[in-house]
Parts: structure tokens; sequence; C-alpha cells
């Protein structure tokens, strides 16, 4: 998903408008990457991207891997604008379900479902306009799941700014539940912003999820901003166990929020975290207990300033390398080296 991740954030992020060509160039490298990457699974088979301004209607655009190699136009009207969050979902036939940008659920018609609208609705989404209409900020802060208990179940993982009491920003946990039985098969949210988690401090970014070892349920994972814990939650058919709390590795950067990327490797052996502060933690996991294990830790120089703002990282489809994308350089990683910097190549 590293595609659907960069093209978001530069969508988002002010910084995007400088070195355009360098961007464009580091895009269609990671759309060669992230392409082949999708043979395992065709719930994530539809993208769908908008970042129209104009006010006789928003135009959209998506990828559709079950048939196209290049975005296409939607033909359909898009009820929402996507400069920020983005999740969808498909079907295990590549059938475009659901997809958010973390103020409004869109059906397969591209009309907003039944009670979808007013995700993470609190004094933060108040300030940023009536319907949300312009999208929720953040980049990596959303993701939706299958039920492992019930086929016409999804769950949305989202993550709502709060402000605590010294007037700083920080991110809850919270999910919302889509029953795509209702309304005609449509679906309609019938569980909105419910918290699994209000009492520690989250950042922006870094919200993931990977199958556990039985292939059906989920282990859903998060860093904090308190020191090096990390939290977890298995979601199975009884519906969402934990948190789970693991202190490993070093502590996070002050600043860990600002950008930054955590992925699983596609066998689900490996947990990838990356920002330009930190750099790269890379860490074993375990699919049947959740946890994180043996810490190996890179740091990527740039010469360029800032670059790691726009920067995100993915595994090739057989888990052994992991590439970074930074700014207008794409590395290769050969996590089998024993030791990371012999295995670190400027591609």
């Amino acid at each position: 998903m590293i595609l659907k991740r960069t093209i978001n954030f530069l969508c988002s992020n002010t910084r995007a408008s400088y070195h355009m060509q360098k961007k464009i160039i580091f895009i269609s490298l990671f759309f060669l990457l992230a392409s082949s990457s999708f043979c395992q699974s065709k719930r994530d088979y539809y993208w769908i991207f908008n970042n129209d301004y104009a006010n006789d209607g928003l135009q959209a655009y998506f990828f559709d891997f079950n048939e196209k190699e290049h975005p296409q136009p939607l033909e359909q009207f898009c009820p929402v604008t996507m400069i920020g969050l983005n999740a969808s979902i498909c079907d295990e036939g590549g059938n475009l379900l659901l997809y958010t940008n973390g103020c409004d659920v869109v059906g397969a018609d591209h009309k907003i479902i039944a009670n979808g609208s007013d995700l993470n609705n609190n004094e933060y989404w108040e300030s940023i306009g009536s319907g949300c209409l312009d999208g929720y900020g953040g980049t990596q802060d959303v993701i939706i799941l299958p039920d492992p208990g019930f086929e016409y179940g999804y769950y949305i993982f989202h993550k709502a700014d709060y402000r605590d009491e010294n007037y700083e920003w920080y991110r809850d946990l919270r999910y919302s539940y889509v029953d795509m039985s209702m309304d005609a098969g449509k679906g309609e949210v019938i569980l909105k912003n419910i918290a699994i988690n209000d009492s520690i401090q989250l950042p922006s970014n870094y919200l993931t999820a990977t199958k556990h070892v039985n292939q059906k349920d989920w282990w859903i994972i998060q860093s904090t901003n308190t020191s090096n814990l990390y939290f977890k939650y298995l979601l199975d058919e009884t519906g969402i166990s934990g948190p789970f709390y693991q202190e490993i590795g070093p502590d996070f950067h002050w600043n860990a929020g600002a950008s930054g990327t955590a992925v699983f490797s596609p066998d689900g052996e490996k947990y990838a975290y990356y920002n330009k502060d930190d750099n790269l933690f890379l860490y074993d996991f375990s699919r049947e207990t959740g946890e994180l294990s043996n810490l190996r830790q890179l740091i990527i120089k740039t010469d360029t300033p800032n670059a790691g703002y726009l920067s995100s990282i993915e595994f090739s489809p057989n888990s052994q390398f992991l590439y970074f994308g930074i700014l207008d350089s794409l590395w290769q990683l050969d996590t089998y080296e024993e030791t990371l910097e012999d295995g670190l190549e400027l591609i």
C-alpha cells in the first residue's frame, strides 16, 4: 500500500508543492513496486483518490487492479474529498465495498451509506467545517478490516484528534462497525466512534494490522507517545480483545507523529517502523502471540533537509526487501543481511 500512502501524503502535505518533478518519479517507482504485491489478496484491489476543490463537483480517480494498470477517472460523482485519510476495502473478488476519508463512509455506488457521516466527530472535527468535506487530516490513521465472525461485517479503526489539558493535540483510537447486509446490501454504520483507547496519547500515523497465524483473526498495533510503548489489539470472531502492552526498543522521538510509516511484511513475520527522527526500527513479529522481538536499527542519511517528511516504506512481496522512498531517492534494504548496513543500497 505504499503508493496509496504516498499519494495521500503528497496531497495532504503543504511541503508537496516543491520539487514536483522529483515526486512524480518517486511515485512512479513505487507504483512499479506496489502493483506486484497484490497477488495474495483482492481485498485491496480498488484505490480511490480525490483532491479537487472544483465548485461544480469533485473529480475522483481510481486504481482497479482487477483490470487497469493506470489511474482512471471516476465517472460517478464522488461525495467526499480525500486529502488526508484514505482507506478502502473490497470483497474477496476485488469488488469495491466501502471507502472512507475519516469523516464519511461511502459505498460502492459512491454515496454515503446509512449513518455513515460524522466519523471522528469531536472538537477538531467541528473546527474543520460542517460535513468535513475536505476529509480528516493525517495519513496512516484509519484501516478497514473484515469481521472474522460475520461475513457481512467490517470494522473501521480510526484515530481522532483531541486536545489535552495543556492544549496539545494528540489522537485517540476508535472503531466503527459496518453491516453490509443492511439497506439492501448497500451497508449501514451500526456502531460509530466507539473509543477503545482514550487514556494513552497516540501520535499520528503508524496504525497497521496483520493476519493472525490462524489466517482468520487480526493483530492491530500502534506506537504511542509514551516512551517505547506499543499497544496491540486482537480482532477475532468474539470482537476486540486488549489492549496488550509491550515496552521494547528505544524511546520514540517527540516529533515522531510529524511523519512516518509502520508496515508488516506480507508474511507477517517482520514489523518495520520508520520516520526521519527515529529512522528504522525493524522487529521480528510473532503472529501467534503478537510479540515484537529482536530489534535491529538502521540510520538512513540524506543530503536534503527535511526529506524525511516526504517518505514511506514498504516490503517486497517475498518479505525479504524493505523499500524506502525519501523525497527523490529510492533505497532497498535486504533484511536477510545480519548487519542491516550491509544490505542497504541506493537504487
